[in-house]
């Protein structure tokens, strides 16, 4: 099997302390091309923080063993998808008993999927994949999603489809490679969109993390108990692809 070469990619170092490990990887900042360089998917190296989505993450909500890095989705496989695969990398290197933990909306979304399959290359388990209306640009018909046998939990959320996407396929459905291997729940919501369904389930999502980080409790049937989610809408002129 063909290894990945990991030099000269963009890792984002974690700190002496981290023990779990959450990724974050939010909508493209445009729906239709890329403006973020390949040392800027880093929102924070680029000011792109998605606030009223999953950007409210950090650090602050979980404790001071899980560390959250936050990346823009990218339409290119070479950014952001190399870039925390690297990240994850130089994370296990020293803490390889350490929980890996990805969450995405849209592009992000997809990013992660594409994440999950190189990490597969080098023995590296997700224990925790969530991905938000996964969304692209470079594919026919629905989008869906086939989760490696590497990923360890899967929840995948979708939205009814939205007009505004054009080009763009979102809200397919996510299948494990291997069953035994992958715990997983697909999910869909009724009365959210493609932009606003990040901004619903940021929080619900983030409990369903700590409580998973914390108590090592199945966040695929944590969220089955979950019944309703509180419809949050967009705010101003900030939509996240």
């Amino acid at each position: 099997m063909d290894r990945i070469e990991l030099e000269g990619l963009e890792a984002t170092y974690t700190k002496a302390d981290t023990e779990n490990l959450v990724i974050v990887a939010q909508g493209a900042d445009d729906k239709d091309k890329d403006v973020v360089k390949k040392d800027h998917t880093q929102v924070d190296n680029h000011n792109a923080r998605d606030k009223s989505g999953l950007g409210q993450l950090n650090n602050k909500m979980f404790d001071k063993k899980t560390e959250v890095i936050t990346f823009s989705g990218t339409h290119s496989s070479k950014l952001t998808p190399d870039d925390i695969v690297s990240t994850i990398y130089q994370f296990k290197q020293t803490k390889p008993d350490g929980k890996v933990v990805l969450l995405g909306h849209s592009l992000g979304a997809s990013n992660l999927a594409e994440v999950c399959r190189q990490l597969d290359l080098y023995d590296i388990k997700v224990d925790l994949l969530i991905t938000i209306d996964a969304a692209d640009k470079k594919v026919n018909g629905a989008l869906d999603i086939t989760v490696p046998s590497n990923v360890k939990n899967a929840i995948n959320y979708s939205a009814p489809k939205d007009s505004f996407m054009g080009v763009f396929v979102s809200g397919g459905q996510a299948s494990a490679k291997d069953s035994k291997s992958t715990n997983l729940i697909n999910i869909k919501l009724r009365g959210v969109g493609h932009t606003n369904i990040d901004n619903t389930l940021a929080l619900p999502t983030a409990k369903l993390i700590k409580n998973y980080l914390k108590s090592g409790s199945s966040p695929v049937e944590s969220a089955k108990k979950i019944k309703t989610y509180k419809i949050v809408p967009n705010e101003g002129d900030e939509p996240s692809y």
